[in-house]
């Protein structure tokens, strides 16, 4: 089933930016798709949203988002808004983190946009058109010392976005990360 609203993808929809987020589209006028790992919440704000589904999802889980994803399209069209808000944190120093941590905080932060864009931009392409928003942190410019878990993953994911926008940009993607 498709509709005629525009679709915008929305991952980490939890009860602060990411409901914003989809609130905010809601009102200008697209059909919102939801991921994130709550299904009662995500459920619950798109019970509330116009045109809005959920789809329970951990971004770190590859195979979940491109099943995610493919029902996204099938059941709502091909997004030509992507906002990737979904995050992994943890806080330490580099002495205190364990790796683990480190690598689950990159395959949320970074991982998961790539395949994200990998699997949204060539309708985008094809179309001219589209727009893929990444939430930051001021943790992607620099790096204090309780934040050894989380500033690499959200500096190497601005990195991605800025060369992601040298390469769509020209082709009618915008790539922004705020």
């Amino acid at each position: 089933m498709s509709t005629a609203m525009p679709v915008a993808l929305v991952t980490g929809v939890g009860p602060g930016t990411g409901a914003a987020i989809a609130r905010r589209l809601a009102v200008g006028g697209y059909a919102v798709a939801m991921l994130a790992r709550n299904a009662e919440r995500i459920g619950a704000l798109a019970a509330a949203l116009p045109g809005a589904r959920a789809y329970a999802c951990d971004v770190t889980d590859s195979a979940a988002l491109r099943a995610s994803v493919a029902r996204v399209q099938a059941e709502m069209g091909a997004p030509s808004v992507l906002v990737h808000n979904a995050v992994g944190a943890s806080f330490g120093t580099f002495a205190e983190i364990e790796p683990a941590a480190l690598e689950r905080n990159f395959r949320v932060n970074t991982v998961a946009l790539l395949e994200l864009a990998q699997l949204l931009t060539p309708a985008m392409i094809a179309a001219g058109q589209g727009a893929i928003v990444v939430t930051g942190n001021t943790s992607a410019l620099r790096g204090k010392a309780r934040f050894a878990g989380f500033a690499p993953t959200k500096a190497a994911q601005r990195i991605l976005a800025e060369a992601m926008a040298r390469d769509l940009g020209p082709r009618g993607v915008h790539v922004a990360y705020v």
